[in-house]
């Protein structure tokens, strides 16, 4: 290895270890503000099949609804290394049991697609 290799790996290594602590609060702070969007975006919006208003419920519903997609994805591929995938279902309406995405820039829901594709717009 050459001299410049290992002063890059150096100061890498040091990086690291120096924005570590302010990387993970930074991480936590972030996720729980994204949920935080995300359930208060849920309680002003109204089914567009029902017109029953979504709630916090409806965010729960979800989140048990991809842990559960997770479980049966590591039951049947035991020994499969996964990649993250990007969530698509972000509530699900207690009323009629529609799926919607959350749109982040909008801060808005949008129906899913039916057949598991890109979000309806």
């Amino acid at each position: 290895m050459r001299l410049r290799d290992v002063a890059l790996l150096t100061l890498m290594a040091i990086g690291t270890i120096v924005f570590l602590p302010v990387l993970i609060p930074a991480t936590i702070v972030y996720t729980s503000l994204s949920a935080r969007r995300v359930r208060r975006a849920a309680e002003t919006f109204g089914c567009v099949e029902c017109g029953m208003v979504l709630t916090a419920q409806a965010v729960e519903w979800a989140d048990r609804e991809c842990r559960r997609e997770a479980d049966e994805m590591r039951r049947k591929y035991p020994h499969h290394i996964y990649r993250a995938r990007e969530r698509m279902c972000h509530a699900i309406c207690p009323g009629c049991g529609t799926r919607y995405t959350y749109l982040e820039r909008e801060r808005t829901f949008t129906p899913e697609n039916p057949r598991g594709g890109t979000p309806q717009v």
